[in-house]
């Protein structure tokens, strides 16, 4: 998905144009293979599959839902953000929104909402800088012929913030807290990284 830069931000506008298919970027492709793979599946009859959607973004260390319009974060509100629960071997974000998708054209709909609320801000080194990490997770539950959850399986798509070197960026105020947290929370993913291998 290609969108416009805005006449006024200079960041992204409301309007989205899809290019061909040799130009599509890693999320478009990934949401219609997934869905062209669901659809193959269910032509076995073995299995029926529910595909759900949930889109939510990391600033200055809290969790926000861009899909819930209560949730939508402005420069100037400053709201607790969702709750990081813990279930099993692994974490979710607590009441974050997840929609039923029917189809990649409507998952789709769906990114683009989110990105529309995405926050983005402009500085010396870039007119449309990310002022948040995002993640977009595909949940595809296996349902048997009882319609009971037989299996689940989940893509998740990270898109991360740069760094940012203040110095370059003379950016001051709110947007330079915004650039010290996205550049803390990247030394501590590069801390996690270096653990694990």
């Amino acid at each position: 998905l290609q969108y416009e830069p805005g006449a006024e931000t200079g960041c992204a506008a409301a309007q989205f144009s899809v290019p061909p298919e040799a130009e599509l970027g890693v999320i478009p492709r990934a949401v219609n293979q997934l869905f062209a793979r669901v659809a193959a599946l269910q032509q076995t009859g073995r299995f029926s599959y529910r595909v759900r959607l949930s889109f939510c973004q990391i600033y200055k260390e809290k969790i926000y839902d861009l899909l819930n319009p209560s949730h939508v974060v402005s420069e100037q509100a400053c709201r607790t953000g969702l709750r990081l629960r813990q279930r099993g071997g692994g974490f979710y974000a607590e009441n974050l929104f997840a929609f039923e998708c029917q189809s990649a054209e409507e998952a789709l709909e769906f990114f683009c909402e989110g990105v529309r609320h995405k926050l983005v801000g402009r500085h010396n080194m870039n007119i449309c800088s990310s002022r948040s990490h995002t993640l977009l997770q595909l949940q595809v539950d296996r349902l048997g012929r009882d319609g009971c959850v037989e299996g689940v399986s989940c893509l998740s798509m990270v898109d991360l913030a740069g760094s940012e070197r203040l110095a370059l960026t003379e950016a001051e105020g709110e947007m330079k807290k915004e650039g010290m947290s996205i550049n803390q929370s990247l030394f501590v993913l590069r801390r996690v990284m270096t653990a694990l291998v």
